[in-house]
């Protein structure tokens, strides 16, 4: 009986020693989800603070009446940007070249 109570003993510090080692990875383990969780609220919200700016923003551009308008390169009028070099860089002999 000796020798089983002996084998047992080994058993139960191995045991012992196994769920030592696990309760520490799990000590580490909740102490790395922590840190992520807390890394993941600042992120949501520093997006969550650009998403209101960008808003703001947006909004404050449509209250000024701001229009914001897309054409394609042969579409663009040739008139304003010509009286705008004129302005610019004086009444010299200007050319618009067109672009196709």
């Amino acid at each position: 009986m000796g020798g089983e109570d002996e084998s047992f003993n080994r058993n139960m510090d191995e045991l012992s020693k196994n769920l030592e080692e696990k309760e520490g990875e799990l000590e580490s383990l909740k102490d790395l989800n922590q840190a992520l969780v807390v890394k993941e609220r600042k992120s949501n919200d520093e997006l969550q603070e650009a998403r209101k700016e960008s808003i703001t923003g947006l909004r404050d551009m449509s209250s000024d009446r701001a229009l914001i308008g897309i054409k394609r390169m042969e579409e663009l009028e040739s008139k304003p940007f010509h009286e705008l070099c004129k302005r610019k860089y004086g009444t010299g002999n200007l050319e618009v070249m067109k672009l196709h």
